[in-house]
C-alpha cells in the first residue's frame, strides 16, 4: 500500500456497496478511525445539540444506572448519564482509546 493509498480519506458511505458484514464493518471502522481525532472539534462546534441529547437520555436514564452504550464513540454521552457501572462499546478502535484517555473514572 503506498502512501498515497494509506492517507486517502474513507469513501463516504453512499457511495459504498460492502460485499459481505465483515466489508462493512472494516469500512465504517475505518472511517472512524480516521473521524476520531476531529470528533472533539466537532462536538464543540455542535455543543448545545449534544447537550439536548445528554438532557434527553437523562430524562429517561436515572444517574446511578448501569449503562451500556453501543456506538460509544469517545465516551462523552456515556459519561454523561453517571451511571454507576458504565460499558461502552464501539467499532472503532481510535474512538475506544480516546475515550480511555479522556474518561477515567473506574465506573466507566
Amino acid at each position: 500500500m503506498s502512501a498515497e493509498t494509506a492517507a486517502a480519506p474513507p469513501q463516504a458511505a453512499q457511495d459504498f456497496r460492502p460485499a459481505d458484514l465483515a466489508a462493512s464493518n472494516a469500512h465504517v471502522r475505518a472511517f472512524f478511525d480516521a473521524y476520531a481525532p476531529e470528533r472533539g472539534k466537532w462536538r464543540r462546534r455542535n455543543l448545545g445539540y449534544h447537550r439536548e441529547i445528554e438532557r434527553q437520555y437523562l430524562f429517561v436514564v436515572p444517574p446511578g444506572a448501569r449503562v451500556l452504550e453501543v456506538g460509544c464513540g469517545t465516551g462523552d454521552l456515556l459519561a454523561a448519564l453517571q451511571p454507576a457501572h458504565g460499558v461502552g462499546v464501539d467499532l472503532s478502535p481510535v474512538m475506544i482509546e480516546l475515550a480511555r484517555q479522556k474518561f477515567t473514572a473506574p465506573n466507566l
